[in-house]
């Protein structure tokens, strides 16, 4: 999915489209794209799989090292260690 891509279905310019996406949500559709794919993702590690290269190709993101940098800057830890630090969270009564 890419800012592109939901221009051509919607019929708007990039530009267009981002402005008023922003307008109306309060953050870039960029930034909106990176957090659904980040929220899918931690939800497919929290399910059991452990493999980062599976889950980046699955939320549409080839390159798993820019995945765990997108990941990592999202939730403040990696892909790998994301599960642990979640029970660990939960667990401590967070």
């Amino acid at each position: 999915m890419t800012l592109s891509l939901i221009a051509k279905q919607v019929n708007l310019s990039e530009n267009y489209l981002s402005r008023i996406f922003k307008e109306e949500v309060g953050q870039s559709i960029i930034h909106y794209i990176n957090t659904v794919k980040m929220e899918k993702a931690a939800e497919l590690i929290l399910k059991g799989n452990p493999y980062v290269k599976e889950i980046s190709t699955q939320i549409g993101i080839h390159d798993q090292f820019y995945f765990t940098r997108l990941f990592k800057k999202h939730f403040g830890v990696n892909p790998s260690e994301y599960k642990d630090y979640v029970q660990a969270t939960l667990g401590s009564g967070n």
